[in-house]
């Protein structure tokens, strides 16, 4: 089975968005007391809150929009106090509020004026360490988890989420480990029947320019992961110091670029600053972050990364100059 890739299309940079909790709380004021993130504003009843974040960066200017499902699993909604059902119900109206979101952007006066081309949705499925809240998904610590239970995890997830609207690509992310990439890459190649014709891509968390979380080698994670699934139309990184990422993908472009598929390099860090898993909050030594974001994507999208955001810690203020700059038009 061929998968096409949906960035190809583009004669520029894509944008994609920004951060997704990031918007709920500056934004809409929201705060996140489980396990579950930014999938609680789903929970807690105000699904209108994460409808407009996906709107306020679809103004901004974002080709591509991820669902609201980033930590969703079955799990974290029982313990929350729901049933299975209603937990897969919740979990699928992610994607649908995405979609209601994109309906109405394209149905708006400002779209139909701005010739611009109609936007994405790329459905986020985080790392397994996301779910164990505690930064696993940037150090890739998982204890004694196996290959089989990363792929129970990943498969049952998907299994769910297959049910809701349809997407335009499926976004792995985070993901901090060579041995969680390799699970999802033959989970991707053994089940065409999830999603079919649908393309993926994966995106690492680095811990520094040369290693991703665990502290593998990311060039050599990029090159290991095209191997293993043709599915695979994108790569790069997400969720990691912008500071870092020049280096990252000075060797890991040209992997890219040497493949005869239409593989993708795409790069989406936080805005510089650091989680404390401790305190559960973010820190920083810079200023002027956003500044200092635009410039360095700038350098990304010389070096030959086609899609560019941010993750956590940006907003549609960031995505909005990334926009208006010269290297997206």
């Amino acid at each position: 089975m061929t998968f096409k890739n949906p960035f190809s299309t583009f004669d520029r940079v894509v944008i994609l968005d920004g951060g997704l909790a990031t918007a709920l709380e500056e934004y809409y004021k929201k705060t996140f007391q489980n396990n579950l993130w930014s999938a609680s504003s789903i929970l807690f009843a105000d699904p209108q809150a994460i409808k407009n974040v996906h709107l306020d960066y679809l103004k901004a200017g974002a080709d591509v929009i991820l669902t609201s499902t980033y930590q969703c699993h079955l799990p974290g909604f029982v313990e929350c106090g729901f049933s299975e059902e209603e937990g897969k119900i919740l979990m699928r109206k992610g994607v649908h509020l995405a979609q209601e979101a994109l309906k109405e952007f394209i149905e708006s006066t400002a779209f139909k004026v701005s010739q611009r081309r109609k936007p994405l949705i790329a459905l986020s499925l985080g790392s397994y360490g996301a779910i164990l809240s505690n930064g696993a998904e940037f150090s890739g610590d998982f204890g004694s988890v196996t290959d089989k239970d990363l792929y129970t995890f990943h498969f049952d997830r998907l299994k769910i989420l297959a049910d809701a609207p349809a997407v335009d690509i499926l976004a792995f992310e985070t993901i901090p480990s060579l041995q969680e990439a390799r699970v999802i890459a033959k989970l991707l190649s053994e089940h065409h029947d999830m999603f079919p014709s649908v393309p993926a891509w994966i995106s690492f968390s680095c811990r520094d320019k040369h290693s991703i979380g665990h502290g593998e080698l990311f060039v050599d994670c990029v090159e290991e992961i095209l191997k293993l699934s043709k599915r695979v139309v994108a790569i790069g990184i997400n969720c990691t110091n912008p500071e870092f990422v020049q280096d990252l993908i000075s060797g890991a472009v040209e992997v890219v670029k040497s493949y005869e598929r239409d593989i993708s390099f795409l790069c989406y860090p936080n805005n510089g600053e650091y989680w404390i898993a401790e305190s559960r909050s973010w820190g920083s030594s810079q200023h002027d972050l956003e500044g200092r974001f635009l410039h360095l994507a700038e350098q990304w999208a010389s070096a030959g990364v086609k899609a560019i955001g941010g993750c956590c810690r940006t907003s549609p203020s960031y995505i909005y100059r990334l926009y208006k700059s010269q290297f997206s038009n």
